[in-house]
């Protein structure tokens, strides 16, 4: 579990990743894939079986060490251009090239009409989409298309031999069906980890990302807390919720008190640092089941799902009391505390619209401030420091 989790987190941005670094990734699991296939070759030398063509697996003993000493190389070469701006277009192409024609070759010494054949058709221009740019892979793909396609019509009109590995009654004996079988699952077992264990790991960024970006878009970034539009949403959805059972839903509205007046004297920085303690505050204050988030500059909403008008009004006084007991430090760490002043709706009093549960919720807002600010106000009564 904790192997599989260092891979994660090894791969997590891969997406981010340069275009040259990409293609060293693609480069080492072609090496992977080739030693696969040289393991096999090298088993045959030692185990022969009645259906190989040992005078081509003779003739071709050194081509796959030859290929991997080639792919490592071109890793070495990648390696050292790697910060190069002039690399990264240049060498993706070379690597997606070499990796498609390389695939093709192998695909060919062991027949291209086979299920390894098919799932690295499908399976890696889905790859290679995810890393590189389309045009990219479109070129390499259809390049190595036409390739499987022009060797295909060679050996369907016997100019040159069908999976030349293998002896020709391998693929028409009865006989040589198990093996057969085996054979292509032992040479399909790499491309399906690497093309399905890979976009596997993709997609869990993919769908990181989507959570990232819904987080972003919900989120004010200064405060943490919902913005204007989420608990806008918020309220929306309370409101049509509670309407069919007849629940009461209350709105706080709160703005901090004299904000134009700690930016002035202290900066921006301190008011940023001061709306940041009063949502932190309104966090640590409220129930699980509130909803809070910034609704203007200074302004914070509070949607209270099932709440009288008397609870949200101690609700209110709880948040009014915790803000004005916090306080901000300047930059000679003086003290300076915070206060807000409070207005209190609810869906009893005037109904479940949106527009009016706000509007009266900044009436009595209003109210607040003229009467002297730090306090909370509502259709019931003031309630006083």
């Amino acid at each position: 579990m904790g192997f599989n989790n260092s891979i994660v987190r090894y791969f997590d941005d891969v997406l981010d990743w340069t275009p040259v670094r990409k293609s060293l990734l693609v480069l080492v699991i072609l090496i992977v894939i080739l030693v696969h296939y040289w393991v096999f070759q090298v088993y045959q030398m030692y185990f022969p079986s009645k259906y190989i063509n040992y005078k081509v697996l003779t003739t071709l003993q050194w081509g796959l060490p030859f290929l991997i000493f080639l792919t490592g190389l071109l890793v070495y070469v990648g390696k050292q251009v790697q910060d190069k701006e002039w690399a990264q277009q240049l060498f993706a192409c070379i690597s997606t090239f070499y990796y498609s024609i390389s695939l093709v070759i192998l695909g060919y010494t062991i027949g291209l009409s086979n299920i390894t054949t098919g799932l690295v058709m499908a399976g890696a221009p889905l790859f290679g989409f995810v890393l590189f740019q389309r045009h990219i892979v479109y070129a390499a793909f259809g390049t190595a298309a036409v390739l499987i396609i022009v060797l295909s019509a060679l050996s369907a009109y016997g100019h040159i031999p069908y999976g030349p590995l293998f002896k020709p009654e391998f693929f028409y004996a009865f006989k040589a069906r198990p093996f057969y079988l085996l054979c292509m699952i032992y040479f399909a077992l790499p491309h399906f980890i690497t093309i399905f264990g890979f976009c596997d790991l993709f997609f869990i960024r993919w769908r990181q990302r989507e959570r990232n970006i819904h987080h972003i878009s919900i989120t004010d970034s200064l405060t943490n807390l919902y913005n204007r539009r989420a608990i806008t949403h918020c309220l929306e959805n309370a409101l049509a919720q509670n309407a069919e059972l007849v629940y009461p839903v209350s709105v706080v509205l709160l703005d901090v008190d004299f904000f134009k007046k700690i930016n002035d004297a202290h900066g921006h920085l301190i008011g940023d640092k001061a709306l940041q303690v009063v949502a932190a505050t309104l966090q640590s204050t409220l129930r699980k089941a509130d909803q809070v988030g910034r609704y203007g500059g200074e302004e914070f909403l509070i949607v209270l799902s099932q709440t009288e008008l008397e609870q949200a009004v101690i609700i209110a006084e709880r948040c009014r009391v915790a803000i004005s007991n916090a306080y901000v430090s300047d930059e000679q760490d003086q003290r300076l505390q915070v206060t807000a002043s409070f207005g209190v709706s609810c869906s009893e009093q005037c109904g479940y619209q949106l527009d009016k549960i706000v509007r009266q919720a900044d009436k009595y807002l209003y109210e607040a401030k003229h009467q002297g600010r730090n306090q909370v106000v509502s259709i019931l009564n003031t309630i006083r420091t």
